[in-house]
C-alpha cells in the first residue's frame, strides 16, 4: 500500500472532513493492511506536517503552487517530508505524488517541488527573509499559530512572553503526577525505586520522564499515583482539604480535581460533582470505586439546573468551565485545524453563566475556585474582574496565570474567592 495515499487520504478527512487526527487514522488503519511499524511513520508525518502547517502552506502560495482541496493536502505532506520529517525517500516521495497527480488528471509540478525541497532541509529554512522577525505574521508561520491569537497574546502578554509561549508550545508536554497519600508510598521511596521519576516542583508531586503511557506502569495501574497537571496540584495543595465539610465541583471539562480533594482529604469531604454527560459520569463512578472512595457523588446538570440536584450551602465550590483548551496545543497536532475563533464569544458566555450560577452555592465565608485550561485575559483575568463587578459579597483572594515556560509547565488560569460573611450578616440585622 502506498504510504503517501494513506497519509493524504487521512489528512484530507481532517482538513475536508472535519475530523480530529487520531479519529480520522484510527479509522483508516483498521481497515488498511498496515504494521504498527507503517502506521507509526505515517502518523509521524502526519503529525509533523500539522506542526509546521502555516510555513508549509506559505511556502507554497509564495512559488505559486496551489491546487484543490484534495491535492494541496497533497503537497504539504511532500514538503513536510523534505523540509521536516526526512524519514521517506525524496524519490520516492515524488513518485508517489506524481501518480497521484497524474490520476486527477493534473500536471505535476515536479521542478518546483524539487526545488523548495531542496532548498528547505529544516523547518526554519521556510520561512521567507522577507518578513520582519519581530511581526505577528512571522511568528505565526514561526510557530505554527494563527495570527489573531498571535496578536492577541501580545496586547495582553507583551512580545517577550508571547515568544517564549509559543516556542514552549512546541514541546512535548511532560507527564506529571500526583501521589495518593491513602497509600503507602512517599515521593523519595518511587524515586530510588525508580530512576524514571523525579519529584516535581510542588508537594506530592512527581514528573515521569520516561517514554511510555504512564497509565502502562504499575504504580499507576495501583493507584499509587494519578495523572494531574503541575499547576492544578499547586492549586489544590493550597485549599487544604482536610480543613472543610463540604464541596460541590461544575466540570465541563474533564479534570482529576474531584480525584485531588477526595484523597488529600483522607475520603472525608462530601463531594458533590455536576458533570455534562453520562460518559462522563460513569467515567467519574468507575475512577471513584477503583481507588476505593465513598465520598464522591455525581450526577448530570447544567449549571443553570443544579438548583434541582442539590441544596446545600458549600465550604468549596470549584468551577472548570469548557473553554478554549489552550493547553491542548502541545498534544494534539491538528489544534488550530479546528479551533475557530468565532467560538471565543460563545464560550466566555458559558464560562461567565457557569461562574454566575454556581456562586450561589458557596456558604458565608466559604471559597470559589475558577479554574480554566486557557491563556486568555477574557476567559481569565477579564471574567474574574466582571463577575467581581457583578457580585459584591465575594473578594479576590488571588489569582494566577500559569504558562507552559514556568516551573510548573501548565497552561491554566486560577482564581480563588471567598463570599464575605459581613455582607450576610449585615444582610440579616436589617430592620423590617
Amino acid at each position: 500500500m502506498d504510504f503517501l495515499v494513506v497519509a493524504s487520504e487521512i489528512i484530507k478527512q481532517v482538513y475536508n472532513g472535519g475530523l480530529p487526527l487520531a479519529v480520522a487514522a484510527r479509522r483508516y488503519f483498521a481497515d488498511a493492511d498496515l504494521n504498527s511499524d507503517e502506521q507509526r511513520r505515517i502518523k509521524g508525518l502526519l503529525s509533523c506536517q500539522m506542526h509546521h502547517h502555516y510555513a508549509i502552506a506559505d511556502v507554497l502560495k509564495r512559488a505559486n503552487l496551489e491546487f484543490s482541496a484534495d491535492l494541496n493536502p497533497l503537497l504539504w505532506l511532500v514538503v513536510a517530508n523534505g523540509a521536516c520529517y526526512h524519514q521517506y525517500p525524496v524519490e520516492e516521495v515524488m513518485t508517489s505524488a506524481k501518480k497521484i497527480f497524474i490520476s486527477a488528471g493534473v500536471e505535476f509540478p515536479e521542478s518546483e517541488l524539487l526545488a523548495i525541497i531542496e532548498q528547505s532541509t529544516n523547518p526554519q529554512k521556510l520561512l521567507s527573509g522577507d518578513y520582519d522577525q519581530e511581526s505577528s505574521e512571522y511568528l505565526s508561520l514561526r510557530y505554527n499559530t494563527p495570527v489573531w491569537l498571535v496578536k492577541m497574546w501580545q496586547k495582553h502578554l507583551g512580545q517577550a512572553v508571547t515568544i517564549k509561549l509559543m516556542a514552549a508550545n512546541q514541546r512535548r508536554v511532560q507527564q506529571t503526577l500526583r501521589l495518593n497519600p491513602m497509600k503507602n508510598k512517599t515521593i523519595d521511596e518511587i524515586c530510588i525505586s525508580d530512576i524514571d521519576f523525579v519529584p516535581g516542583p510542588t508537594a506530592q508531586t512527581l514528573i515521569y520522564r520516561a517514554r511510555p503511557n504512564i497509565k502502562h506502569h504499575p504504580l499507576f495501574r495501583d493507584k499509587f499515583i494519578f495523572q494531574q497537571r503541575l499547576a492544578v496540584s499547586q492549586v489544590m495543595a493550597e485549599l487544604e482539604p482536610k480543613t472543610m465539610i463540604n464541596c460541590l465541583i461544575y466540570e465541563a471539562r474533564p479534570q482529576a480535581i474531584y480525584l485531588d480533594l477526595a484523597v488529600f482529604s483522607g475520603g472525608e469531604l462530601k463531594i458533590d460533582m455536576a458533570v455534562t454527560s453520562d460518559r462522563r459520569r460513569l467515567d467519574v463512578v468507575n475512577t471513584a470505586a477503583s481507588f476505593g472512595l465513598k465520598n464522591v457523588h455525581s450526577f448530570v446538570s447544567k449549571p443553570s439546573a443544579m438548583i434541582t440536584h442539590i441544596r446545600d450551602e458549600y465550604d468549596l465550590v470549584v468551577v472548570i468551565p469548557d473553554s478554549s483548551s489552550f493547553d491542548l496545543i502541545r498534544t494534539v497536532p491538528d489544534f488550530f485545524v479546528h479551533f475557530k475563533q468565532e467560538s471565543m464569544d460563545e464560550l466566555i458566555f458559558h464560562q461567565n453563566e457557569a461562574l454566575r450560577e454556581c456562586s450561589q452555592f458557596v456558604a458565608p465565608g466559604g471559597k470559589l475556585l475558577y479554574v480554566i485550561n486557557t491563556v486568555s485575559h477574557k476567559e481569565g483575568h477579564g471574567l474574574t474582574v466582571e463577575f467581581l463587578k457583578q457580585n459584591r459579597e465575594f473578594n479576590l483572594l488571588g489569582e494566577k496565570q500559569y504558562l507552559p515556560f514556568d516551573r510548573y509547565n501548565s497552561t491554566l488560569y486560577a482564581a480563588l474567592l471567598e463570599r464575605n460573611t459581613a455582607v450576610e450578616q449585615s444582610n440579616e440585622t436589617q430592620p423590617l
